[in-house]
């Protein structure tokens, strides 16, 4: 409920006071964690909803238009927009929060990874790769139940197929929106659409559980599509390494950069 001696609680577009690189852990690490959920709570007087995680993700990797890069509220209301947008559109895609694509996309994908992964420590692998297929590949957020949010958005994806044959009801891809930052600096050969990255992040983050099951996957859903299929295997690939060498996330942005250029 909004606080009598706070206006600013009053504005529903108003995040953590202005300020939500204040309400984390007092490590810095794990931006959704206990102690994040806890601070919301009593700023807000209830638990965050998906849509407050995502945004929460948004303000740490995308620079706001505050002081040294701070969120404003024209910042918060223009995400909360995009983000109802995305979720009301067929695609489910949110484009950034700035003017136009970036010229460099893959740089500015790679950018956002690394960003992100300043967030966890070593020991918090599965906590990155969710915020990974989450912001990216729309895929629920929850750590602990990790593999049933893969297994959603697969079965989301044979039912969409089943769709042009059967007729089923249409569902969405994804549950939440896929933030999209464009194709520009991809090698042509691995792009099939204007955002390959949320086909990157559904298959790294599948290539964590299972390497195999995953290529799998891959090929079942686009066997007759060349790029999709390379960025697939080499984001399986990448999520394999990651399940072998606990911290090796830290990497991934450079991976990206290596393999898609």
């Amino acid at each position: 409920m909004p606080g009598a001696g706070n206006p600013q609680s009053l504005n529903r577009y108003t995040y953590v006071n202005n300020n939500p690189l204040a309400y984390i852990d007092p490590s810095g690490y794990d931006p959704l964690n206990a102690a994040w959920e806890s601070e919301f709570r009593s700023v807000h007087g209830r638990m965050p909803t998906g849509r407050d995680r995502y945004l929460r993700l948004l303000s740490l990797i995308l620079p706001g238009s505050g002081a040294q890069g701070a969120w404003t509220d024209t910042n918060w209301e223009a995400a909360t927009h995009a983000y109802e947008g995305a979720m009301a559109s067929p695609s489910r895609e949110l484009s950034l929060l700035t003017n136009g694509m970036p010229k460099d996309a893959l740089a500015t994908f790679a950018g956002h990874l690394q960003t992100l992964a300043n967030y966890y420590e070593s020991g918090e692998d599965l906590l990155y790769i969710s915020a990974v297929a989450f912001l990216w590949a729309g895929m629920p957020y929850n750590p602990a139940l990790f593999v049933l949010g893969a297994m959603d958005v697969g079965v989301r994806n044979t039912w969409r197929r089943l769709e042009t044959v059967l007729p089923l009801r249409q569902v969405h891809l994804t549950p939440f929106p896929m933030l999209v930052e464009g194709a520009t600096g991809w090698d042509p050969a691995y792009v099939d659409d204007s955002n390959p990255s949320h086909h990157y992040a559904a298959f790294v983050s599948m290539g964590v559980m299972s390497f195999s099951l995953a290529k799998q996957v891959n090929h079942w859903r686009d066997a007759d599509n060349i790029p999709d299929i390379l960025v697939g295997d080499t984001a399986a690939a990448h999520g394999s390494r990651m399940h072998r060498q606990q911290g090796a996330f830290k990497g991934l942005w450079s991976w990206v950069l290596r393999d898609f250029r």
